[in-house]
């Protein structure tokens, strides 16, 4: 007999979130600006945390995309080689379900 589960409720289901992005930055350099160094994710408040993640996904790009961090040649370089691989690897899963006709399910480039 299989169990149901109950499917977890979303607190904002229309993505009507407490804080805007904008305002994440502002506190992001303000943060920066009273530490005196780049912030780590301990520094920002507890109920924050979780919507830098919603609209910049890492801790890393959060940084970035405010202008808080600069990345280093390195990195880019490292981030395009990844991209490379992923895209290598992409083209060969669609020819291998374009052989067996299965081209729906990797519709991804159609996006």
């Amino acid at each position: 007999m299989a169990v149901s589960r109950k499917k977890k409720k979303r607190k904002y289901k229309n993505k009507q979130y407490p804080y805007t992005k904008e305002e994440l930055t502002e506190y992001l350099i303000k943060k920066r600006d009273e530490l005196g160094k780049v912030p780590a994710k301990k520094d920002i408040p507890e109920q924050m945390r979780p919507y830098y993640r919603v609209y910049f996904g890492k801790w890393c790009y959060a940084l970035e995309e405010t202008g808080v961090v600069i990345p280093s040649e390195k990195t880019l370089e490292r981030r395009a080689r990844k991209k490379e691989r992923y895209d290598e690897l992409h083209k060969k899963l669609r020819a291998r379900a374009k052989e067996k006709k299965r081209i729906k399910a990797l519709n991804r480039e159609s996006k």
